[in-house]
C-alpha cells in the first residue's frame, strides 16, 4: 500500500515531500486543516457519547492541527 500511494500521481508528491521533510505547501495545510475540523464537527454532531464529543474529537483536532502548522511551509 505504501509503494502505491508513494507512486501514486495524486497523493505521490506529497508524500514525498513529507517523508523527505522538503515541506507542505501552505494552500493544503489550510485544505487540509478545513476537512479535519469539517469531519469533526459532523462526527460531533453524530456521536451522542459526551466524553468522545466533547473530549476525544476537540483533542485529536488541536493535536493534529498543530502537528499540521509545526509541518515546514515549502515556497512555491
Amino acid at each position: 500500500m505504501n509503494k502505491w500511494l508513494r507512486r501514486n500521481r495524486l497523493f505521490g508528491p506529497y508524500l514525498e515531500n513529507y517523508y523527505t521533510k522538503c515541506g507542505v505547501p501552505v494552500w493544503y495545510k489550510i485544505l487540509n486543516i478545513i476537512l479535519l475540523w469539517g469531519g469533526l464537527a459532523v462526527s460531533m454532531y453524530l456521536i451522542q457519547v459526551w466524553f468522545v464529543r466533547c473530549l476525544i474529537l476537540p483533542a485529536v483536532g488541536i493535536c493534529v492541527t498543530a502537528h499540521l502548522l509545526l509541518l515546514k511551509t515549502k515556497s512555491t
